[in-house]
């Protein structure tokens, strides 16, 4: 299996889960911590501009997705 395969079945999941879900993943809950981290360092490699183009395209879904779920404070 490829690194690019990897990727795709890691991405797969976590759009799944939100797409499922309805929210953002939790740092905090344990089923959900790696899925987190793959957001996360994916993210960093978006900012710095070190992701394959090919991911890029494909991660901008996931984070429309994540501005979508974003968490809003309830105390205004």
């Amino acid at each position: 299996m490829t690194q690019d395969q990897r990727w795709q079945i890691w991405f797969d999941e976590v759009m799944n889960f939100m797409e499922k879900e309805q929210r953002k993943l939790s740092k905090y809950s344990p089923k959900e911590k790696l899925m987190f981290h793959f957001i996360h360092h994916n993210k960093e490699q978006y900012n710095a501009g070190t992701m394959k183009v090919e991911r890029m395209e494909t991660f901008e879904k996931l984070l429309t997705l994540c501005e979508e779920y974003k968490r809003v404070k309830g105390y205004v």
